[in-house]
């Protein structure tokens, strides 16, 4: 079960850089928003989870640096509606961390117990 979710958190993580990779280059070299989004590809991507959750209070049409701010300053004055999502996407990240957890923990006392 450990080499299962060490094989795929690897490809995970390595889908993650690649896709952050991207949108790095993609996403703050476009005019606009909607056209932004529109570059970033990928149904399970969190960058385009991201930018379109942050696009729905906006006007689409604002340059992006306008748009997207830090959390601690939203646009509007308003309680910060994206916070919910990177910790979403996190918590999905770390699916399977507890389990490699417990048997790093454990493994030392199987083998002592063994010999």
């Amino acid at each position: 079960m450990t080499w299962f979710i060490m094989i795929t958190k690897f490809f995970d993580q390595r889908r993650l850089r690649i896709q952050a990779i991207e949108a790095e280059k993609e996403f703050w070299s476009s005019s606009s928003l909607t056209d932004a989004i529109s570059k970033l590809k990928g149904g399970s991507n969190p960058f385009r989870a991201l930018a379109e959750t942050g696009k729905q209070p906006m006007n689409t049409t604002s340059p992006i640096r306008a748009v997207c701010r830090a959390p601690s300053a939203p646009a509007n004055g308003s309680p910060n509606h994206c916070s919910a999502l990177p910790d979403a996407i996190i918590s999905r990240m770390q699916t399977g961390l507890p389990v490699l957890a417990s048997v790093g923990a454990t493994a030392p006392f199987v083998g002592l117990l063994g010999t």
